[in-house]
């Protein structure tokens, strides 16, 4: 496959690798209102990137509301927010 577009749910239940992930807003409506995904979501979403064995390397875009760009740079580099 060159490309897949996937929901959270099924980037979470497959062992599929990617080069590049991109995560194209951080966002979901919930009970109401929108809230941004949680940590081990977004860290679930970008671990397809670069599967240990079997890639070399991978590469991970967050596409974010700007006040959110260090909050997700914290979470992707191990941190726990």
């Amino acid at each position: 496959l060159q490309v897949i577009c996937c929901t959270t749910t099924l980037a979470q239940g497959i062992n599929l690798p990617a080069a590049l992930v991109v995560i194209k807003g951080t966002r979901v409506y919930d009970q109401g209102g929108m809230k941004e995904y949680d940590s081990s979501t977004v860290n679930q979403m970008a671990g397809r990137a670069g599967r240990l064995g079997m890639q070399g390397s991978g590469r991970c875009v967050v596409m974010t509301a700007i006040e959110m760009v260090d909050h997700y740079e914290h979470v992707l580099r191990g941190h726990h927010a």
